[in-house]
Order: structure tokens, then sequence, then C-alpha cells
């Protein structure tokens, strides 16, 4: 979230436990006996009833609730789904098909509304592109091709990378292909310890 943020909303924003670490934050919430110094990490979306995003969706945004197919990699429908909106690219858990070797989530089109399953390895692609492009300080860091690190996922590690932006879009290379680009999700930019910017990734590149 902190990738949104431009220079006008951190000139009026404070972090009161400054450069604490999440542990030390914990120690002092019980010491004053806050109730929430044993709370455990959450990354669900906080607004949604018992977490249950496919139910929020389905009561919210019905027409997204269509059925689909379920193709392999060579585009043979084996199932049949209730929304893609319930997939994301990486996914091994919960697909509704049987395969005769452990499968993931490949690929999901919105707009055709079809999920591609398939092996692990046609899982890693060596770029993606994102739009809603957002830099703390307003601008690149250069305008050009860049070295950055970037991360996909809010536990994943830093990927180095090269970073470019053209026009609205980023276009981001890893030097070492990835697996889980998921469309919709966000990719930030790190440069050491320093929060350049981010992005929401749109289509990953092969």
């Amino acid at each position: 979230m902190l990738h949104t943020l431009r220079q006008r909303e951190l000139a009026r924003a404070r972090f009161p436990v400054g450069g604490m670490a999440k542990a030390e934050t914990r120690v002092l919430a019980e010491r004053f006996g806050l109730p929430v110094a044993a709370k455990p990490d959450s990354q669900e979306v906080c607004f949604v009833p018992g977490a249950d995003h496919a139910a929020f969706i389905e009561e919210h945004a019905p027409g997204m609730a269509r059925p689909g197919e379920v193709v392999d990699p060579e585009g043979n429908v084996i199932g049949r789904h209730r929304g893609s909106f319930r997939f994301t690219v990486g996914q091994r858990r919960g697909l509704g098909v049987s395969t005769s070797e452990r499968s993931y989530v490949v690929e999901v089109d919105a707009g055709a509304n079809r999920v591609m399953v398939g092996p692990g390895e046609l899982l890693a692609r060596r770029g993606l592109v994102a739009d809603r492009v957002s830099w703390v300080s307003g601008e690149p860091p250069s305008g050009g091709p860049f070295e950055a690190d970037v991360r996909l996922r809010y536990r994943g590690d830093d990927v180095p990378a090269v970073v470019e932006q053209s026009g609205d879009r980023l276009r981001v290379e890893f030097r070492t292909p990835q697996r889980g680009v998921a469309p919709g999700q966000s990719v930030v930019v790190y440069r050491d310890d320093e929060l350049l910017g981010g992005a929401r990734i749109v289509e990953s590149i092969r």
C-alpha cells in the first residue's frame, strides 16, 4: 500500500512506531496492556466478513459469477468453474479438476472467463507489464531503464530486475524467471531499503 503514497500524503503522515521492528512493537503493546499485542498478522480484506471473498463478490457483483471453462495448456476443456475471480495465478488447491500430475493455475483470462491449469514449469515468466504507476518521489528515478529490486508478493523475495517506464506503463524484466506473476496484484520497486514506487500488474511476459 505504501507505494501508492506521494509526497503530498507523506508530508501529513505520521508513523508512531518509527523504525521499530514488529517484534519490538508487540513487546511494547503487551507492556501497555493493549489487546492487540498478540493478535495474529492478517493479509485478508478487512471489510469482507469471514474473509470469504467469493461470497462477497457474488453478493455485490453478481455479474462476475459466470460459469466458464477450465482448460489445459493445449486448450482442451477439462472442467468448469463458477467464476474466474475465484482463481489466481500460481494457485494449486481448489482447482475443481483432476489431472495426472500436480497442476497449478497458469493463466486467468478474465475477459474470456477462462482458467488455464498446467504443470508448475509453465508458471515461469521473464517479466511483466504494469499500469497505475506510482512513484513516491513523484517521478521515476531514471529517464531510461534502471536496475532495482522488485517484490511480487507481501512475503516474497526481492528480485533483481531491469525497470523502465514507458508512457503510463511499467515494464519489468527479471534477471531470473519468476513464478506466480499474477495480473491484478502489485509489483513494488525498491533500491536497497528505499521504496521507490510500484504499479498494478496487467500482464506477464513469457
